[in-house]
Order: C-alpha cells, then sequence, then structure tokens
C-alpha cells in the first residue's frame, strides 16, 4: 500500500555545477560518485512504502535557458500529476 510520495527539490545552481550532478549531491553526501544518496539508500528504510522522486531541472543562474520559473514549475507539476496518475498500476 503506497502511504506517501517524497518529492525532492534541488535549490539553485549559482557555481554552473553540470545540471545532473548538482540534482543528485544536493541529496548525497560526501558529492560524487561514492557519495551515499540518502534519498535512495536510507529513506524507503524508514518510508518502506513511500515513493521517492528527484525533481531535477537546469537552474544555473547563468545557463541562458529560455524558461521562467512559472514554465519550470508547470513542467513540475505535469511530471508530478504523471506519476499520480501510475498510481496502482
Amino acid at each position: 500500500m503506497l502511504l506517501a510520495s517524497v518529492v525532492a527539490v534541488h535549490g539553485l545552481n549559482p557555481k554552473r555545477k553540470d545540471v545532473v550532478n548538482h540534482a543528485w549531491n544536493t541529496w548525497r553526501k560526501p558529492s560524487g560518485d561514492d557519495g551515499r544518496l540518502w534519498l535512495r539508500d536510507d529513506l524507503p528504510v524508514s518510508l518502506p512504502d513511500a515513493r521517492v522522486f528527484l525533481y531535477q531541472y537546469d537552474t544555473r543562474i547563468f545557463s541562458g535557458q529560455k524558461q521562467n520559473f512559472l514554465d519550470v514549475a508547470n513542467d513540475f507539476l505535469a511530471r508530478l500529476l504523471a506519476k499520480r496518475r501510475n498510481v496502482g498500476s
């Protein structure tokens, strides 16, 4: 039985780090491939019936991206709703 969904959303990326690594390293200690990703490694032990998601998006301040905050927020909501539709299937 699914009790909850946990959605981790990383913060801003002011240092122009790689988008994927920034998202994962926000939740991994120490940073890098050898770090422990507690969302994957620890949280399921405490919440075995929860689904855990990591929402990854480009927050580099000087990336030249054309998306504004509302575009990113709408993308996040659309993806979350799509995942919710798959509950129980």
